[in-house]
């Protein structure tokens, strides 16, 4: 048996009703793998607002990466700690728009321990 992680399991009774399909994916080979720490974030907004407006204000210099669900991603802890609530209005045109972001932090994502899974090392 191959220890290789791409091997594909044999399923005994299965596979014998339709036909193959070709499918295309888009996924590209892993070439480099930062050494720096990921933190992950869970945050939500009530009422549901663009999360553009959390990350003018809020994130600083802080690049964000959000899934566009509760999700943040960042390279350097958030500058507010670990968990935070903020009530934000903003004003458009005549309108008061006013909502409220809760952010906890979920994880540290060692990013040596992803780099040791997928190289073996």
């Amino acid at each position: 048996m191959s220890s290789n992680i791409t091997d594909l399991v044999k399923y005994p009774g299965l596979g014998r009703i339709g036909h193959p399909i070709r499918i295309k994916a888009n996924f590209f080979k892993i070439t480099f793998l930062t050494n720096t720490n990921i933190h992950h974030y869970d945050l939500m907004i009530t009422p549901q607002e663009s999360f553009s407006q959390f990350e003018a204000l809020y994130a600083g210099d802080v690049k964000l990466v959000f899934d566009g669900h509760k999700n943040i991603f960042t390279s350097r802890p958030l500058t507010f700690g670990d968990n935070s609530t903020f009530n934000i209005s903003l004003q458009n045109n005549s309108r008061q728009y006013t909502f409220e972001l809760i952010i906890k932090k979920v994880a540290v994502i060692n990013m040596n321990d992803l780099h040791r899974f997928i190289y073996g090392n």
